[in-house]
């Protein structure tokens, strides 16, 4: 059996990806190979918090500040909602 291994020398779909984060395991794949320049933004800008943070307080991380329930709805003015519904529960089950 053939797997298809992460490799951008090889593959030119793989040089396109933009925040590569590859699997230890075998096959090697790339785990965040759908993130935009918008998502990307945002996973780096948590991250670069997140260092912030535990700079400040080297030796005494407050973790509540770094965990903190995320205020979704004041940090976007626009978003997607997405109701699913099915005629039955075994049709619903499905897309669950």
């Amino acid at each position: 059996m053939s797997f298809k291994v992460w490799n951008p020398k090889q593959y030119a779909s793989d040089r396109s990806h933009l925040m590569p984060v590859i699997t230890p395991a075998f096959p090697s794949m790339n785990s965040t190979y759908n993130v935009t320049e918008t998502t990307k933004r945002i996973i780096m800008g948590e991250i670069e918090r997140a260092h912030k943070l535990t700079m400040l307080k080297k030796d005494n991380v407050d973790w509540e500040l770094l965990c903190h329930k995320f205020p979704f709805f004041c940090n976007y003015l626009y978003y997607v909602q997405i109701r699913v519904s099915a005629l039955s529960s075994t049709a619903y089950r499905k897309y669950k």
